[in-house]
């Protein structure tokens, strides 16, 4: 999920039959791979990525942080 994705600095790039290839700023955390593997039920295939590409795919992906906090204040002043 999005928040896992962004507490943990990783994004899934390629999907494959047995494994998904996952880039991770930190792919020596077998820990975090473990959780991943099973929220996937597939194998990991870890790939070595700069936090910074990272946040720019998630960005892209997910959108701003800031794009979401505006959109939930403007969310509960409407539903009012």
């Amino acid at each position: 999920n999005e928040s896992f994705a962004r507490e943990n600095k990783l994004i899934a790039i390629a999907e494959e039959d047995d494994y998904v290839k996952v880039a991770m700023a930190n792919p020596d955390n077998f820990e975090v791979q473990e959780k991943l593997q099973f929220m996937l039920g597939k194998h990991i295939k870890p790939c070595l990525t700069g936090a910074d590409g990272i946040n720019v795919a998630l960005k892209k992906y997910y959108g701003s942080l800031e794009e979401k906090s505006m959109e939930g204040i403007f969310q509960e002043m409407t539903s009012s």
